[in-house]
This record gives structure tokens, sequence and C-alpha cells, in this order.
């Protein structure tokens, strides 16, 4: 048999039954029940389909066939193969959810901690070593205020200062010498 020219694929062609079928069972297996109660006639029927294969009450359930428990499987195990938990995906995507966070201003905090280590406003860690100046924070709008830390890795020179900027006027504190110069 040829499609379009080309040889039917009689592999190709089985698969497609066997997902035909597997729809059709599904179909099959969907949850319904049947209950007769009688007592009058000495009737009582019950009968209960399942969304899983179940021959007989010596084997467990073949849980795996129903799709919701597939879909779950699958998240499960991509949870078990990455360094992702629920947690962590809900707190990155629950910032999003506040419609305060939608239009400016935005809420934001950002962390120094120790001599060169950082948590930025979108909340990443940082962490910087050598002769370097660093901008922390800067109103790119109006250019009201600029806010800088500058490290140094010889500490007697005087190692972190940040320097707040507004308009013309500076004002540096030394972090760990308590020294400020405006």
């Amino acid at each position: 048999m040829t499609i379009r020219g080309l040889e039917a694929d009689p592999e190709h062609e089985m698969r497609a039954q066997r997902i035909n079928h597997s729809n059709q069972c599904r179909t099959y297996r969907e949850a319904k029940t049947k209950f007769i109660f009688d007592p009058e006639n000495g009737h009582v029927e019950l009968e209960q389909k399942l969304p899983m294969s179940w021959h007989t009450f010596n084997e467990t359930p073949k849980f795996e066939e129903i799709p919701e428990y597939k879909y779950l499987a699958s998240i499960q195990e991509y949870f078990d193969t990455s360094n992702t938990t629920f947690w962590s995906i809900y707190h990155d995507y629950n910032y999003y959810s506040e419609s305060s966070n939608w239009l400016p201003p935005f809420k934001a905090q950002a962390v120094l901690a120790g001599p060169q280590h950082i948590i930025t406003f979108d909340r990443k860690f940082i962490e910087y070593q050598g002769t370097c100046s660093y901008l922390l924070a800067a109103d790119f709008v109006d250019h009201n205020f600029t806010l800088v830390i500058s490290y140094d890795d010889k500490p007697k020179r005087g190692a972190y200062e940040i320097s707040f900027i507004a308009g013309k006027k500076v004002v540096s504190i030394n972090i760990f010498n308590d020294v400020s110069k405006s």
C-alpha cells in the first residue's frame, strides 16, 4: 500500500492501532456505578466500573493506567530529578500574583551581608572580590540619587565605602572604620 507515493510503515500503523485501542480502553474504564436494590424480590446488585484494570482481588489495581495518576507521576519525576520544589516555584511566582507589583512604584529590598555578599533587588545572591565599585541603587528617571559601594582588597586604604550621591552632594561612609565624610 502506498500513501502519496510513499510506502506505508507497518510499525507506524500498529502504533496508531495501539493508541486507538488505548483510547477506547480509557473510555471503557470511565468510573460508572450501577446499583439495583430490590429486597422484596431478593435482588441486590452493585456494579462498579473502575478507571483502571483490576482483574482479581489478590492483585494490586493498576493505578498507573489512570491518566491523572500518569500526570502526577510525571510531575513527581520532574521534582525528583531537579533541585526544584513546589515551594521554590511558589515563591518564584507568588511575587507576580500581587497586583501591587505590576506597576511602579515597586516594592523591593536588597541586602549587603558581610564584606562582599549581596542579595540584589531581584533576589539573586552575588559575591564580589577584588578592588571595584558597584552601583547598588539609582533613580534613573529623575536622577535624584545614586548609591554606590566601593570595595578595596587592601583594607588599609579604606576597604568598604558606601557613597550616597544626591545632586552635587556626596556622603561617604566607611563601613568598618566608622568614618563618614561629606
